[in-house]
């Protein structure tokens, strides 16, 4: 008979025991929360790095934008603001209302002219945020919004902010305006009262980056130098030919009416005379397309013969927090020394706006994502305007310039 043995193997397949169980858990919870936190220093260090990247290129990149128009503020062709200036109102003809006649081409007249947009007078042109406290000037402070809001009272600023600015500007930056002629100018080939003929085949020169402007300027050398800027009634790109004709420019409430055409135009020899675009450009921090601040470029034109300034707004870079303007400009005596540091308000109320020879601009960046790092103990400063964020998290950096505006500085 066979038999057989049962063997039993119990005692060689043994398991873990709940304390080694316990101990392997520990062991591995304590791998995973160094891996969390690892992870989560690196993914906080990626985000500061990349807040810092953007904060600086797009602090770069605007000051950089800016500086192109703000060198170019003055130009007049051949002869400069402060030459024309210095000629008299006589040497700057602008033909908009309220003129009648030469005789009341004056600067005080041309401050009169309802559109601040067509104040080519003033190559720079600057607005100060008071809000309801003090100006936003060197020494003071103001608080700035993760979400910003709009102001709606054109007296936040100092002077008042014009028609055609308000209700886009966030409260705490300052505004300003630039005024010059292109830096792309074209030959014009005959003059008449009512007709200007320049070669066609320079229209794409002339026209830059707009379809069908209107508002242009001539300038000449010969004379002392003078300059006329005006709406076009009409424009002939194919035959190279703008019309000007003041008799249907609209009423003196719209500022775009021409008059004196004859008296304005018989300083304008072809051989001596260049046709440009006129440029009127703004900037200002208003509220970007992603509901958060951005500083943003808007430039003033019409159409040919229309009875309104049309803008065309352009969103230059987000996360800008504010903008603030110092001027610096020179006396009588010394007009390309450029002494004198003042707020806009203050520019505005000595009437100094023709010497201001150099602008310095600030600008305070922040981080397009939250960067979730604290809030620095110590505000950052603009220009010095202590300026004081939200606890968002997000990484800010201030960006100063200063910016010789070389049409000012100097004479013919």
């Amino acid at each position: 008979m066979t038999s057989y043995r049962h063997c039993s193997v119990a005692g060689s397949t043994r398991g873990f025991s709940l304390v080694e169980m316990m101990i392997a858990i520990a062991i591995g919870s304590f791998l995973l929360v160094g891996l969390v936190q690892i992870f989560a220093g690196s993914k906080a260090a990626y985000r500061l790095s990349e807040g810092l990247s953007r904060s600086q290129e797009n602090g770069r990149f605007a000051l950089e934008f800016m500086q192109r128009d703000i060198r170019m503020a003055g130009h007049f062709g051949c002869v400069n603001q402060p030459g024309l200036v210095a000629s008299g109102a006589r040497a700057m003809n602008l033909l908009f209302a309220p003129f009648a006649a030469p005789g009341t081409r004056s600067f005080a007249n041309y401050d009169a002219i309802a559109q601040q947009s067509l104040h080519f007078h003033a190559a720079p042109l600057g607005y100060e945020y008071v809000g309801t406290a003090a100006p936003t000037g060197p020494g003071n402070s103001f608080n700035v919004q993760e979400t910003p809001s709009i102001s709606s009272n054109a007296n936040d600023w100092s002077p008042a902010l014009p028609a055609e600015l308000l209700g886009r500007v966030v409260p705490g930056s300052d505004v300003v305006f630039l005024h010059y002629l292109s830096a792309d100018g074209v030959p014009v080939t005959a003059i008449s009262p009512g007709t200007i003929q320049f070669p066609a085949a320079n229209w794409n020169l002339l026209r830059g980056d707009a379809d069908m402007p209107a508002l242009f300027g001539v300038s000449q050398c010969g004379s002392g130098g003078v300059a006329t800027l005006f709406q076009a009634t009409t424009v002939n790109s194919a035959t190279g030919t703008i019309t000007i004709e003041p008799a249907v420019l609209g009423g003196a409430a719209n500022g775009l009416n021409a008059s004196a055409m004859v008296t304005a135009l018989e300083q304008y020899p072809p051989q001596q005379t260049m046709l440009y675009r006129a440029m009127s450009i703004a900037y200002y921090v208003g509220v970007g397309a992603g509901g958060g601040p951005a500083l943003f470029r808007i430039q003033f034109d019409s159409a040919p013969g229309g009875g309104a300034v049309v803008p065309r707004v352009d969103e230059v870079v987000d996360g800008v927090d504010t903008l603030q303007v110092l001027y610096g400009s020179g006396t009588a005596a010394a007009s390309n020394v450029m002494r004198n540091l003042r707020t806009a308000d203050a520019v505005d109320v000595a009437n100094d706006w023709p010497r201001v020879g150099m602008m310095q601009i600030g600008l305070l960046l922040r981080s397009p994502e939250r960067a979730a790092v604290a809030q620095r103990a110590q505000a950052p400063m603009v220009l010095g305007v202590t300026v004081k964020p939200p606890n968002d998290g997000r990484v800010r950096n201030a960006y100063e310039a200063t910016i010789a505006i070389r049409n000012q500085l100097f004479g013919d």
